[in-house]
């Protein structure tokens, strides 16, 4: 159990750490904005890497985000192995880059352990329907969304109130539900994996001090945001051990407030809106 409780907090850290990158196999994107990079992964994380690459997730992600941000310096969403086991993100002054990284080791254990045995597979109808590769790729993209939001608040030095953690994610749930492409399911498997790390996590004083919320906290936080954004489509998310009643009334004004944050943020490095 003890390892199982490290990884929890490896995996759900997005903090700067200082690895080495091995050699890429493949690049997308031009030498400014986002681009994509798959590395070289481990055997058994082959199959997973290559559910990822072929479902288009990552090149749609890097799109809409170079259609919608002018962003001066490359950021990479890069797939491969790594030295930690969760999404994290490389930035100055650590790094003399900027890069969103997934490992494909996460993708193994996350899509392990989705399945019926989670309750809130049960819970959530959505899930069932993608079934465990689908979620796990959408999550895969949902959560270099979130690693973008890292990069962009440190390359345009963004001011953040609260947690940084807590802003990327929701510059990914935003991101999700705004941007053609994307929709709820992804929104959705972005909560359906946290389920398995909220299946082992403890309360405890580590549990408590990480940058991030306890995983529980943020699967309801990005519930109620999806909620929020059109409550007569997702009124079936309220109860049965998903959004609690008594903070569904707040949700559609967080996901306003959600909305205008961010447009303000970025308002100076947007693109004009098309598509949509």
């Amino acid at each position: 159990m003890r390892w199982t409780q490290a990884l929890l907090r490896i995996v759900l850290i997005g903090a700067v750490v200082a690895v080495a990158a091995p050699a890429a196999t493949a690049t997308t994107g031009p030498d400014s904005g986002f681009t994509v990079r798959w590395d070289a992964v481990a055997k058994k994380d082959r199959a997973a890497a290559a559910s990822l690459r072929a479902s288009g997730l990552v090149d749609r992600l890097a799109e809409r985000l170079n259609a919608r941000l002018v962003v001066p310096q490359p950021v990479a969403l890069r797939i491969g192995r790594s030295a930690i086991t969760g999404p994290f993100v490389e930035r100055p002054p650590v790094y003399g880059r900027y890069a969103g990284v997934m490992p494909a080791a996460w993708l193994t254990w996350v899509h392990a352990r989705l399945g019926p045995k989670l309750a809130l597979w049960k819970a959530l109808p959505a899930l069932r329907r993608l079934g465990a590769r689908r979620v796990t790729d959408l999550a895969a993209a949902a959560f270099l969304a979130h690693e973008a939001g890292h990069a962009l608040i440190t390359m345009f030095d963004l001011p953040i109130a609260g947690r940084e953690e807590d802003a990327a994610d929701g510059f990914a749930i935003r991101l999700l539900l705004s941007e053609p492409g994307f929709d709820a399911d992804a929104a959705l498997a972005m909560v359906g994996s946290l389920a398995p790390f909220a299946a082992i996590a403890r309360l405890d004083v580590l549990a408590f001090s990480d940058s991030h919320e306890l995983p529980q906290q943020r699967m309801v936080q990005m519930l109620c945001w999806v909620y929020g954004s059109d409550p007569a489509r997702f009124a079936g998310l309220i109860g049965n051990r998903l959004l609690p009643g008594s903070r569904s009334p707040l949700c559609a004004g967080e996901w306003r407030q959600l909305q205008h944050a961010w447009d303000v943020l970025l308002a100076s490095h947007a693109r004009p809106l098309v598509g949509r």
